[in-house]
């Protein structure tokens, strides 16, 4: 297995569950909790990362913007936007353009997971 999944999330509670589960699955993980270190941990390790799961309300300036920033290198990276609240009309034709899933919060880890080996192994 091996694959290298990057979660961003600002919940630091949920950013470690999430790692520390796909960790305990086989997974390596990388983590960021805002889109400034999101972007410097996706162009780190960019040419690895097999999967990007994606909170929608990261500070400062959310998902999109950090999207917007690396969209060009997100070619065949699977990407699963995760939110307690509906997506915004212009967010969610961002997603669909960049081939991305949207999964709404709270979820149980098995969900992640499954996502996770569906998208990462390809």
């Amino acid at each position: 297995m091996d694959s290298l999944i990057l979660i961003i999330d600002d919940e630091v509670a949920i950013l470690k569950l999430f790692s520390q589960f796909l960790t305990s699955m086989g997974y390596r993980t990388i983590t960021a909790e805002n889109s400034v270190e999101a972007i410097e941990r996706f162009e780190e390790n960019a040419e690895e990362i097999k999967a990007l799961v994606l909170d929608v309300h990261i500070p400062p300036a959310g998902a999109s913007n950090f999207l917007d920033s690396v969209a060009d290198q997100l070619t065949g990276i699977p990407l699963l936007l995760v939110s307690g609240k509906p997506l915004e009309s212009g967010l969610n034709a961002k997603m669909e353009r960049l081939g991305g899933t949207f999964l709404p919060k709270p979820f149980g880890p098995k969900k992640l997971l499954a996502w996770v080996r569906e998208n990462s192994e390809v």
